[in-house]
C-alpha cells in the first residue's frame, strides 16, 4: 500500500470529513473537524495521511524549541487501522523530522490506553512511566539524533 502525507490547509480539511474511528479511542485523541481549522492554520506540521490516494487519517504535531516535535494528534480510520498505514505514517513524519532537523518525537499517552503504548513501544518509542505528560498520562519519545 502507497501511504504519503499531504499537508494540512485551511483549503484541503473538508477531506478529513469521512474518517470515522471507533468510539473507544476517539475518547483519547478526540478527533472532531470543528477543530482541526484551529490545529492546522499555518502549521507545517499537520498532515492528511494517505494510503493508494484514499484519505485514510490525520496527523498533527507542533514543533517546540530546542528540536522537539510534539505528536498532538494521530488517527487512522477505522477501515484503513491494522494494514500498516499508521506505521508508514509514523516513519514518514520521522523521515521529515530528521530532515527538518528535529532531535525528537514525543507524545502524551493516556495510561489507560494499552493498545496506543504497545503501538508506539513497538515502533522504538520509549514509555516513560515516571514522567507524566498530563494528568492520567505517560510520556512516550523517540529520540532521532543525540
Amino acid at each position: 500500500m502507497d501511504v504519503s502525507l499531504v499537508n494540512a490547509t485551511l483549503e484541503n480539511m473538508e477531506l478529513l470529513a469521512g474518517i470515522s474511528i471507533p468510539q473507544q479511542q476517539n475518547q483519547y485523541v478526540n478527533f472532531e473537524l470543528s477543530a482541526v481549522g484551529y490545529e492546522i492554520a499555518g502549521n507545517p506540521w499537520a498532515f492528511i495521511i494517505l494510503a493508494d490516494g484514499c484519505v485514510a487519517g490525520y496527523l498533527c504535531c507542533d514543533e517546540l524549541q530546542g528540536g522537539e516535535l510534539m505528536i498532538k494528534k494521530f488517527v487512522v480510520g477505522a477501515e484503513f487501522q491494522r494494514r500498516g498505514i499508521g506505521s508508514a505514517a509514523l516513519e514518514l513524519l520521522r523521515a521529515a523530522a530528521r530532515e527538518a532537523g528535529c532531535r525528537e518525537i514525543f507524545l502524551s499517552v493516556a495510561a489507560d490506553n494499552s493498545p496506543a503504548q504497545d503501538f508506539y513501544t513497538r515502533r522504538g518509542f520509549s514509555l516513560d512511566e515516571s514522567g507524566c505528560a498530563e494528568q492520567g498520562c505517560w510520556l512516550c519519545r523517540d529520540i532521532l539524533f543525540d
